[in-house]
């Protein structure tokens, strides 16, 4: 999971996160990163589709639609 405190969102930290996940990934030959979102974060869910992952599975959970994505590194 990842997250940015509320007051630093919007300074580009959570994608220097990810740029961070995916460089460790490719170094111990780690082939593909998952990361999974609510569908009441619709933040988080523009996010992941703006750095290339691709949705991969819908699941219900109580009141929510769990997002599954997925990116080859």
């Amino acid at each position: 999971m990842m997250s940015v405190v509320q007051e630093y969102r919007g300074e580009g930290l959570a994608q220097r996160l990810l740029q961070r996940v995916e460089s460790h990934c490719r170094d111990e030959r780690i082939k593909s990163v998952y990361f999974t979102t609510q569908d009441n974060l619709t933040r988080a869910v523009r996010f992941y589709e703006k750095e290339g992952y691709e949705s991969v599975c819908e699941k219900k959970w109580n009141s929510y639609m769990l997002y599954y994505y997925k990116k080859d590194v």
